[in-house]
């Protein structure tokens, strides 16, 4: 339809089959709709657009959060092993002796 009407336009001085009975001038309403239809295509699309930009902003002000989040908790992680191998070992023999 669009390259049909497209073809139409640009070949004015046609007359068409399906421009035969139908005020002169016709395919430019036609146009105009159509141009109206894609204007309207566009500001939805122009919307959705922005929303997806919002939703990748905040997503990636989320994985900043947890990317900090698993650094501390990895942090945790060491202190607990850390803890594990030097200090409780020493910690059961202390509290063995007292025993």
């Amino acid at each position: 339809m669009t390259d049909d009407l497209v073809k139409r336009l640009r070949d004015w001085d046609h007359v068409w089959p399906d421009d035969m009975n139908k005020p002169a001038g016709n395919v430019f309403g036609r146009a105009a709709d159509r141009i109206e239809e894609l204007e309207a295509d566009l500001a939805e699309y122009k919307h959705v657009a922005s929303a997806i930009d919002t939703q990748w902003a905040l997503s990636q002000d989320e994985i900043a959060d947890l990317k900090a989040e698993l650094v501390k908790a990895k942090e945790a992680i060491e202190c607990a092993e850390l803890y594990i191998e030097h200090i409780a070992p020493t910690q059961r023999r202390t509290d063995r002796r007292q025993g």
